[in-house]
């Protein structure tokens, strides 16, 4: 399980910040790439197409490119995710490029825990929670 501060982080998330968490879990889980790397581009990417998945003005418009830098940037210094530039370097925080590859170091059922009991139990429900079969 993961840290007080870290599931303080993702449990206050706001509307931007839980669709990013959600989509990053999302896509760790669709592409199995289980050690994350995705870039910024990918990410905008996949919280566009949840955000209009969902009924309107919930998560839309999604952040643009800018406010996308902005939250990597705080998640990264909650030590939430990893960032890594073009030159191979791993950061926490102080990402600015789009080539930047982004790492969640959380499981998809950490961010499915930590938002539930919040208003974004149902984003998080919708995309991380598996079905059971028994």
């Amino acid at each position: 399980m993961f840290s007080t501060v870290i599931h303080r982080a993702v449990s206050h998330a706001t509307r931007f910040e839980a669709l990013l968490l959600v989509s990053l879990a999302h896509l760790k889980r669709d592409t199995g790439r289980e050690k994350g790397g995705f870039d910024v581009g990918e990410i905008l990417e996949r919280m566009g197409r949840l955000a209009s998945s969902l009924p309107a003005g919930d998560y839309s418009p999604p952040p643009c490119f800018e406010e996308l830098l902005g939250i990597l940037n705080r998640f990264g210094e909650a030590r939430v995710l990893v960032t890594t530039t073009p030159n191979g370097k791993d950061h926490y925080y102080g990402i600015g490029v789009s080539s930047t590859t982004v790492v969640l170091q959380l499981e998809d059922y950490e961010v499915l825990n930590a938002l539930t009991d919040t208003p974004h139990q149902k984003l998080a429900e919708k995309y991380l929670a598996r079905t059971r079969f028994f």
